[in-house]
């Protein structure tokens, strides 16, 4: 019995662009607020935050919070569904 190999197709392979948390656009500095918050009720009550907490996000997590958090991370467009699989 002979055996084909098939070598696999890489689908949307593209280099990503690091990005620091003064790089990130509005919209995904948001989300990084949204997930921030989730975080920490997760981790305080075991429950998600709700929709109402989304839509006043800036009003509950300030921007300096997510900075102090985040300024040693690196980021890219995939670590965030607002942007993720975008060319």
């Amino acid at each position: 019995m002979n055996q084909v190999l098939v070598r696999p197709k890489i689908l949307n392979c593209k280099k990503l662009k690091n990005m620091t948390i003064n790089e990130l656009s509005k919209e995904q500095f948001t989300e990084l607020k949204w997930r921030y918050l989730d975080k920490i009720y997760q981790e305080e009550t075991n429950e998600s935050i709700s929709l109402g907490e989304i839509a006043e996000i800036d009003n509950i997590i300030s921007d300096e919070e997510i900075l102090n958090e985040y300024s040693n991370y690196v980021f890219s467009d995939d670590d965030f569904f607002c942007t993720a699989n975008q060319d």
